[in-house]
């Protein structure tokens, strides 16, 4: 600090250089309007008016706005008064307070001083509560333009970026009662979410967080999570997730919860089906990859035998999986040279009223051997019926009812017989299990998509070979050999293979975007995409189909995705104020650029703007603009004039009193940046000659001394009046005449 002393009986001009002044009047007295001291923030030329003082009162402190302050002194060829003592101290020019540290977020910018703009963001899982810029403003004591903001997590949201974190509400405090959030969380598609609990201290049972595999609660549900444990995780099967959070009357806790998307590339395995055998390849099921379901002798298959994994809303087999179910056929017609006939139901009770056939045809030359298994029915009211022929009318084999003892066979007389079962409305049993048998291999079936190449024969040691159609691949093995079983039939000793679409394998993802496809095989085209943000450069090939040959018809070659640039503003003028980036470069994605005005102006428009992912600035149509700060109209003092009209920022207002009457308060006023005039209220009083001498041996009669007022003059008795009697206020604030005498 400095202490210096400023005292005056003349014309003068003071430079101060210094940090910021404080001035301190301890004595003033000037002509009135005459003799005026002039205070200006800045150089004496340039600079803005303070105040300007004038008069027998003693102005109150002052503070000027910058480091340098210049002082004015005029006094006219009239009267003469004490004139000002005057004590100034610098002091340092305080910057804005200091927003750090800013809880749950960072501040942008470092410089707090006058004029100066810092942005705000907010940690991952947190948002952002009010203004995102603020701005240091001028005057005696620095404040921001608007009031701090705060990072607060909250209750629920729409989150789209690629990974992240969730907060329970109001964290690190603990979550208020009675809270039910949810958030939905989207990633690009192609990518599932994991989602990692790193802190997990809830109310148990009664506060939860429930997790939907996507957008809704309709969706299938992945897990519910409550209680005191840490590290629990699950994976989506799509590309959005549904989280709620719900906190009862009691209670309280906190939750911190980690997601990050990864991409989608491998279907759950799929789950076992009663009575069937599955076919698929070892290792993880990747897009595009078969199951194939088998159900065993004597079931039928429901629902769909072979299913892909697939890319669709979300990540999974195309179909459920089938069921095997014993059927009741209305006539049921085989061509195998082996089989298994089962009662409906089976190995539940046969269902009431039932009516059901089988027709079996072997090959010319082959008889067919019958063996029953099991057999429990309803004695005499439900039946099973064989015939030694295609039909009912060809001689009956064997009619059987009851419970028998097996094993026992029957065997036919040709390649053909017929069974037929019927039950009542009365009791179930268990029913039948027939095993049918022909001695040699029949041919066997051809795979979808693929066909049978050579068959040496249906004896034993005969060899069967599959083979693919152009464009996929054979799951399973290629050939079977017909054997004899140890229950003595013939089987070929592998099943029927499967023909799975050639894959090209995932397609590798641009570095800043990803890859749209429900697979990758043969014939499936794939389109590439950037994220938010990031476009494909316009050389770049946007899509790629699978050939034949298992490749890419790009060969694998990534696209980039380049980050999006909005245009330049350089050319873009702010009249009366500036602009400057605060966060980011060269006008990218995301780059955000804040507007200030200079001191004495205010601004419409936008307080920021920021390039958003299709490459145009937040603004829109409405661009930012400098509005000069307007103080209002200043009225004429009753009894005196005001010379100036303008009212905007720097403007000045002069004012003078009518004859007679004296100005108290501001003679000059100026229109400051914070809207409001400088100075005091101005006033035309009427004038004051003060107190008339007294006289020796006389008195002064008069009680009102102002403009045009009189005193009378009195001796004593026994003296004579010399001079008027009578003396006037008049408009200088003199009495007039002399001063008479009393002898």
């Amino acid at each position: 600090m400095s202490l210096r002393v400023c005292t005056c009986d003349s014309s003068s001009v003071w430079w101060v250089y210094d940090r910021c002044i404080h001035l301190q009047f301890l004595n003033f007295s000037t002509e009135a309007i005459h003799d005026y001291l002039e205070i200006r923030s800045g150089t004496l030329e340039t600079g803005s008016v303070i105040d300007r003082f004038s008069g027998p009162v003693i102005p109150k402190p002052l503070f000027s706005t910058t480091h340098q302050t210049s002082f004015f002194f005029h006094s006219d060829y009239s009267q003469n008064k004490p004139g000002f003592h005057i004590t100034y101290q610098a002091y340092q020019l305080q910057s804005c307070p200091d927003p750090r540290p800013f809880r749950n977020g960072i501040v942008i910018g470092t410089d707090f001083s006058v004029g100066m703009t810092v942005s705000f963001e907010c940690l991952p899982g947190y948002s952002l509560i009010g203004e995102a810029s603020l701005t240091c403003l001028h005057g005696i004591s620095r404040n921001w333009n608007h009031p701090l903001p705060r990072c607060e997590a909250l209750c629920g949201g729409n989150i789209t970026s690629l990974n992240g974190t969730i907060y329970s509400p109001g964290h690190p405090e603990e979550y208020p009662n009675f809270q039910d959030c949810v958030w939905s969380v989207r990633v690009p598609p192609g990518h599932g979410i994991y989602i990692n609990f790193t802190v997990l201290s809830t109310e148990p049972i009664y506060d939860y967080i429930t997790v939907w595999d996507g957008p809704d609660q309709s969706s299938p549900q992945i897990g519910q999570f409550s209680g005191n444990t840490a590290l629990e995780s699950v994976y989506s099967t799509s590309n959005i997730i549904l989280i709620k959070f719900h906190s009862d009357f009691s209670g309280a806790g906190f939750f911190v919860l980690s997601y990050h998307a990864y991409q989608l590339r491998v279907c759950q395995p799929p789950p076992e089906v009663p009575n069937a055998d599955i076919l698929m390849e070892d290792g993880e099921l990747e897009i595009g990859d078969i199951i194939r379901y088998r159900c065993h002798p004597g079931f039928s298959l429901v629902g769909s035998e072979i299913l892909t994994c697939r890319l669709g809303e979300r990540l999974q087999m195309d179909a459920p999986p089938p069921t095997c179910q014993v059927q009741c056929p209305a006539h049921d017609v085989r061509y195998d040279s082996s089989g298994v006939i089962l009662s409906p139901g089976w190995p539940e009770s046969y269902p009431n009223l039932q009516m059901c056939s089988w027709s079996v045809t072997v090959e010319k030359g082959y008889n067919v051997t019958i063996t029953f298994e099991s057999f429990h029915t309803e004695r005499e009211f439900d039946v099973l019926e064989i015939f030694d022929g295609p039909t009912a009318n060809s001689p009956t084999l064997a009619t059987l009812s009851g419970d028998l003892p097996t094993p026992f066979n029957l065997t036919t007389s040709g390649h053909q017989f017929l069974v037929r079962w019927s039950s009542d409305h009365g009791t179930n049993k268990k029913g039948f299990k027939i095993r049918y048998v022909a001695l040699y291999c029949s041919t066997p079936d051809s795979p979808l998509h693929g066909s049978i190449s050579s068959q040496s024969g249906g004896h034993v040691n005969s060899v069967v070979r599959w083979a693919c159609d152009r464009g996929y691949r054979l799951i399973g093995n290629a050939t079977a050999t017909c054997r004899r079983t140890p229950l003595s039939y013939h089987a070929w000793d592998s099943p029927v293979p499967a023909c799975q679409a050639v894959s090209c394998g995932a397609p590798k993802a641009p570095i800043n975007g990803g890859v749209l496809t429900a697979d990758y095989s043969v014939g499936t085209r794939v389109s590439y995409f950037c994220n938010d943000g990031y476009r494909l450069s316009s050389k770049e090939l946007t899509t790629a189909i699978c050939q034949p040959d298992g490749t890419w018809s790009n060969h694998n070659k990534i696209p980039r995705c380049s980050v999006v640039v909005c245009p330049s503003i350089g050319s873009f003028s702010l009249e009366h104020g500036r602009w400057r980036i605060v966060n980011g470069s060269h006008y990218e994605y995301r780059t955000r650029i804040v507007f200030t005005c200079d001191p004495g102006y205010y601004r419409l428009g936008p307080a920021h703007i920021q390039c958003l992912p299709n490459g145009v600035w937040s603004w829109r149509n409405e661009r930012p603009h400098c509005q000069v700060i307007s103080c209002g109209e200043l009225p004429s003092p009753p009894n005196g004039k005001k010379i100036g009209t303008q009212t905007t920022f720097g403007a000045t207002a002069i004012f003078t009193c009518d004859a007679g009457f004296m100005l108290v308060g501001s003679a000059v006023r100026e229109c400051l940046s914070s809207g409001l005039w400088s100075g005091t209220e101005t006033r035309c009083l009427a004038g004051h000659c003060g107190i008339p001498e007294g006289i020796v041996n006389g008195q002064v009669i008069g009680e009102n001394f102002g403009y045009r007022d009189t005193v009378v003059y009195q001796c004593l008795p026994g003296f004579r009046l010399i001079g008027s009697s009578v003396r006037i206020c008049l408009q200088d604030n003199q009495w007039s005449g002399q001063l008479p005498v009393c002898i």
